[in-house]
């Protein structure tokens, strides 16, 4: 079985605190720490097929000891979107969204009304990187509804404003979808096989939006995907019992980063039921939680055999971290996984 941990999270937080061996450090530090460990590379790779562009839109961020300031500028409209770093966390958390008022809407119509996407000369780059020790993710352009969730708005504000102005919102999603146009059609441009729907999707937020506004986009763009001759999935790192029947109804090929019980909602065989009879991928299984106290390795031996166990059942699966590994992880059972798997394929 395939083992693939995002390990973007840990690297990111031992670089900022200034723990990361040297060895470890940079792009090639990063390529060396995942075939040390012997875990496939995917995350982290920045591969692309389009460079965006956006005429007239002026961005920049401005960072004071642990505040940091992101602004956007179209036409005269400024959007603020304000940030505080976390040291126990090693993250930036959002205090204040983009969007605060209905207003505003039209400047992010805006924004994507001028966002052009441009061939990136060096899509494959990672691919000669990676090489056989790993697959590396196409990450696609944010969905509609999840843009506004996550890069504008908030899950919060987002159901205010669905409340307060739905025909503003949904124009909005009208736009951002017709923008995403430019990129979809620049696939067949790269020889990367697994494109990423990068929308951090929850039941508990998007579930009950899912009908109205996902499916449809969701089934459009994975026949796009199909038809440029490419695999796709998406990250469900949340509740997943309200949508991963929904998800397989998509057509995708997998669902990524599936956390089960005792971290997520349902168990990782309940999971696999709910895509029955479908062969879509089960990709995830070991909750990043996991990786420190208190659970141990011995909690994480028993993810990994009932993975196992579900791959012989007949469900396709890919074991990997689900979400990312985190800062304070130990990263010798990464390692012991790689060599489990190895025990159980012998």
């Amino acid at each position: 079985l395939p083992w693939l941990a995002d390990l973007s999270y840990w690297h990111f937080a031992a670089e900022k605190r200034g723990t990361l061996p040297l060895p470890y450090q940079g792009h090639e530090g990063y390529l060396r720490l995942h075939r040390e460990l012997g875990v496939c590379i995917y995350y982290g790779m920045g591969l692309s097929p389009a460079l965006l562009q956006r005429e007239g839109v002026k961005e920049e961020s401005i960072e004071e000891g642990d505040r940091a300031v992101d602004r956007i500028e179209c036409d005269g409209q400024v959007l603020e979107q304000h940030r505080r770093w976390l040291p126990e966390s090693c993250c930036w958390a959002i205090t204040r969204h983009y969007v605060t008022e209905v207003s505003q809407l039209a400047v992010v119509r805006e924004i994507y009304r001028r966002t052009r996407y441009l061939p990136n000369p060096d899509a494959d780059a990672p691919l000669r990187d990676v090489g056989e020790d790993g697959l590396p993710i196409l990450p696609l352009p944010r969905s509609p509804l999840p843009a506004l969730f996550v890069d504008w708005v908030g899950v919060e504000g987002t159901v205010f404003l669905m409340a307060d102005a739905r025909e503003e919102v949904e124009e909005t999603l009208a736009v951002i979808d017709r923008a995403n146009d430019g990129f979809f059609s620049l696939l067949s441009r790269t020889s990367a096989r697994l494109c990423h729907f990068c929308d951090n999707l929850s039941a508990e937020t998007i579930g009950g939006y899912w009908d109205a506004y996902c499916a449809d986009y969701y089934r459009r763009r994975v026949a796009q995907v199909h038809a440029a001759g490419k695999y796709c999935v998406t990250h469900l790192d949340g509740a997943t019992r309200g949508l991963i029947r929904r998800l397989v109804d998509a057509g995708l090929d997998g669902i990524e980063s599936l956390t089960p019980k005792p971290v997520g909602d349902i168990t990782m065989e309940e999971m696999s039921q709910l895509m029955e009879p479908s062969d879509c991928v089960f990709w995830g299984g070991l909750p990043g939680a996991m990786f420190v106290p208190p659970w141990d390795w011995d909690s994480l031996r028993e993810m990994v055999g009932r993975l196992h166990r579900l791959h012989h059942s007949g469900r396709r699966v890919v074991v990997g971290s689900a979400d990312q590994v985190p800062p304070d992880a130990h990263l010798d059972d990464v390692r012991r996984i790689a060599e489990r798997l190895a025990q159980l394929g012998a």
